[in-house]
């Protein structure tokens, strides 16, 4: 998902530590939903330490909003749907 995004969005990862930072923010938040959905995550946050770790890399960035929001647009469109 983070090469996909990567791919069409390049400002939101160039370079190895971008790029983890991308993919560590999508794994995290993957198997954040993951516990949602299987009724375990009462105590977790709304939103996981390593997706915040991003945002605040976007900001010092300077990666507009827009082009944040197409990121998660991109990923969200990668998920399989449920059956």
């Amino acid at each position: 998902m983070a090469t996909r995004i990567i791919g069409e969005i390049p400002e939101l990862g160039r370079g190895t530590e971008q790029f983890d930072t991308l993919r560590i923010g999508t794994e995290s938040s993957t198997i954040r939903s993951l516990f949602w959905i299987g009724g375990h995550a009462d105590s977790l946050p709304a939103v996981t330490e390593e997706a915040l770790a991003g945002v605040r890399e976007f900001v010092r960035r300077g990666v507009s909003l827009d082009r944040v929001l197409r990121g998660i647009r991109l990923g969200h469109a990668q998920m399989p749907a449920p059956t």
